[in-house]
Order: C-alpha cells, then sequence, then structure tokens
C-alpha cells in the first residue's frame, strides 16, 4: 500500500494527531492534512538517506584516521 493510500484511509483526528507529532498545522481539509503529511514523511525518509550518507562518510573518515595511526606506530618501532 503507498503512503497516500494508506493516509486516505485515515480519519482526520489520525492525521491531526500525526502532523502534531511532527510539530505541523493541523488546520485544513483532510486533503490538505494528507498532502502535509505526504510531505512530511517524503522529507524524513530523504533526510534518513542523508544521514545515512554522511556516516558513511564519517566512517571513512574513521577508518582512515585509524590506517595513519596504524602505519605511523608501526614506523616508529
Amino acid at each position: 500500500m503507498s503512503d497516500s493510500e494508506e493516509f486516505d484511509s485515515l480519519k482526520v483526528i489520525e492525521l491531526q494527531n500525526e502532523l502534531k507529532k511532527r510539530g505541523l498545522d493541523t488546520k485544513g481539509r483532510k486533503v490538505d492534512l494528507i498532502e502535509r503529511l505526504r510531505q512530511a514523511v517524503n522529507s524524513e525518509t530523504e533526510g534518513d538517506t542523508t544521514r545515512q550518507n554522511s556516516l558513511f562518510t564519517d566512517d571513512e573518515s574513521v577508518a582512515a584516521v585509524i590506517n595513519d595511526d596504524i602505519i605511523s606506530s608501526s614506523i616508529v618501532r
């Protein structure tokens, strides 16, 4: 089931609760609430992807520092 179909099946009060959890405006027609919630969910999903990509970059940086430390300590010995 797509997000739009899932949101369509929610009652207005349920949509408002979901919007309230996200700190968004809870006023408007049901179609407006669905659109607002859909946009919020899409933004959250994009944010998760960005966060995962930045974690990957951080992991690469940590690996490079550890590798440099290993090389440095083997040269010192």
